[in-house]
C-alpha cells in the first residue's frame, strides 16, 4: 500500500504539472505565469514607494512638484494683479531674494526653482507662468542644462520651444532671455556657454520680434582674460553674490522700466543654494 501511495502521488504530480502546462499554453500572449500559479518567493519587505522609486531615474523620482506646489500656493495667497513682471528659471532666480525691492513700484513675482533646467521650466509652464499672466518674463535657464551634459543645440531648441509657448498662450507677453552666465565652478563649459549665447542672440536679432529680447549678462561677468570674475560669486563658485545681482539689475532694469535701475547695496548676502 505504501508503494502504491507513492506511485499515486507521482501520478498526481504529473497530472498537476500537465494541467499547469496546458493552462500556460492557453494563456493570452503577454499574460504573466504568476496569474495562474502562486508565487513561490516570499513577499518583499521593502516599502512600496521605495520599490517604485528604484525603478525610476533619480531626476524623475525627485522632481520639483513639492517646490512648484509651494510657489503656486504662495501665488494664490498673494493674488497679485495680472500684468506684472515674472522672474522665472533656476536657482539664480530663486536665490534673488531682493528682486522685489530691486525693482520698486513694479508688480514682481519670483517663480524660480533651484536646480531646474529648461525642460523643467517648459514642463511647469502651465502652472507657474500662465496663471500669472505677466506683461514680461525675465527668463534664466541653461546653467544646469549644460552642467548636466546637454549640448548647445539642445538648449537652443528648448529656448525656441519656450518662446513658442509664450507666443501661443500669452501672445502679448514679452520675454527677456538672459544669457547663460559664466562661473568659476563650470569653467570647463565656458566655450559651450559662449556658443549657445551666440546662437540665442543671433536667432532673436534675426527674428526681429518685439516680444523677444536677448540680455547679455555674460560679457560683463568675465575678466580681460575671458574667465569668470571670482568676486561676483559666493563660496560655492556657482551662485552669485550681491555684486553679481547688481550687474544683472543694471542689465534688466531699463528693459522692464524704461529707465535705468537704481541699484542699492544689500546688507544681506545672497545665501548659497
Amino acid at each position: 500500500m505504501l508503494k502504491l501511495s507513492r506511485m499515486g502521488s507521482l501520478v498526481l504530480m504529473a497530472i498537476a504539472g500537465f494541467g499547469v502546462a496546458r493552462a500556460s499554453a492557453a494563456m493570452p500572449a503577454g499574460m504573466p505565469v504568476a496569474a495562474v500559479t502562486p508565487a513561490l518567493a516570499p513577499p518583499s519587505t521593502r516599502p512600496v514607494a521605495a520599490a517604485v522609486n528604484a525603478s525610476k531615474p533619480a531626476a524623475v523620482a525627485a522632481g520639483f512638484d513639492k517646490e512648484v506646489a509651494a510657489l503656486e500656493a504662495a501665488f494664490k495667497k498673494a493674488a497679485p494683479a495680472p500684468g506684472g513682471v515674472l522672474f522665472y528659471g533656476s536657482s539664480s532666480i530663486r536665490l534673488w531674494k531682493t528682486v522685489k525691492d530691486d525693482f520698486p513700484g513694479l508688480n514682481v513675482i519670483n517663480h524660480g526653482f533651484g536646480g531646474s533646467t529648461c525642460p523643467d521650466a517648459i514642463k511647469y509652464f502651465d502652472r507657474l507662468v500662465v496663471p500669472v499672466r505677466p506683461s514680461t518674463i525675465v527668463f534664466y535657464e541653461g546653467d544646469n542644462d549644460l552642467g548636466k551634459g546637454r549640448t548647445a543645440e539642445q538648449l537652443f531648441a528648448d529656448y525656441q520651444t519656450f518662446a513658442k509657448l509664450v507666443h501661443t498662450k500669452l501672445p502679448n507677453t514679452k520675454v527677456l532671455f538672459l544669457s547663460v552666465k559664466p562661473s568659476p565652478k563650470r569653467a570647463e563649459l565656458i566655450a559651450t556657454q559662449r556658443k549657445v549665447n551666440a546662437m540665442l542672440e543671433s536667432w532673436i536679432k534675426g527674428a526681429k520680434d518685439p516680444h523677444l529680447t536677448f540680455v547679455n549678462v555674460f560679457n560683463s561677468m568675465v575678466d580681460a582674460k575671458g574667465n569668470a570674475r571670482a568676486e561676483l560669486f559666493g563660496p560655492d563658485k556657482l551662485h552669485m553674490t550681491r555684486e553679481g545681482y547688481k550687474l544683472w539689475i543694471g542689465k534688466v532694469g531699463s528693459l522692464i522700466t524704461g529707465t535705468p535701475a537704481t541699484i542699492a547695496d544689500s546688507a544681506k548676502p545672497t545665501p548659497a543654494m
